[in-house]
């Protein structure tokens, strides 16, 4: 499976069942050669989650994860997420966000993080720096042995694209983690990966 241009997901004859797979969870739309897109329908639904009709990339990865489970999130606004390890709450605030991701084990954090499908990974800043965003999370729609494709949008813009990223480092494809630290050029930032996923009582 490629990611064509941030925006398509192209398929080999021989991965059409992943392809299937994937168009049964009800957001994405054929496109020619084999390639898939996310629908008109379901951008405007994760735009409407939004109270200024621009993306939140947690909101949207919250919305997401409960597509491809098969559930309902009432309220876009309420804490729905909590990480994997631990269970600890995400999206109350962005001190709570640090602080319940520092309580993450490092066996389970950064390149250690390992989202499954209909969970999410969430990086979030630790330091003291003001400024910038304090957070992404990617959705993760299909994951291999190998690496995962997620679903991300970039808050407050009506920007979003596919990510493929290696489940272990140095195999050719950067991670999540070491992907998302890159693109981070002001100096003094440090963040912090985990896998996040709905709270039970979604």
């Amino acid at each position: 499976m490629e990611v064509i241009k941030k925006h398509y997901l192209r398929f080999t004859k021989a991965e059409e069942n992943i392809r299937n797979e994937l168009l049964k969870i009800g957001i994405f739309e054929t496109k020619p050669n084999n390639m898939l897109t996310m629908s008109a329908d379901f951008k405007k639904a994760l735009i409407d989650d939004s109270k200024d009709k621009k993306f939140d990339c947690l909101r949207n990865a919250e919305r997401i994860m409960a597509t491809i489970k098969g559930k309902t999130i009432i309220d876009y606004h309420a804490t729905n997420s909590c990480t994997v390890k631990g269970r600890w709450v995400i999206g109350h605030s962005d001190e709570r966000n640090i602080e319940n991701v520092k309580k993450v084990p490092e066996n389970d954090s950064n390149n250690n993080a390992q989202p499954n499908k209909g969970q999410a990974y969430f990086v979030c800043r630790i330091d003291t720096i003001e400024g910038g965003y304090p957070y992404h999370a990617a959705a993760v729609l299909y994951r291999t042995g190998e690496y995962t494709i997620t679903l991300e949008t970039n808050g407050d813009t009506t920007s979003w694209f596919f990510g493929k990223y290696a489940i272990v480092q140095n195999t050719g494809i950067e991670t999540f983690h070491d992907d998302f630290v890159s693109t981070q050029k002001a100096p003094g930032l440090v963040f912090k990966t985990v896998a996040i996923r709905l709270k039970d009582s979604i």
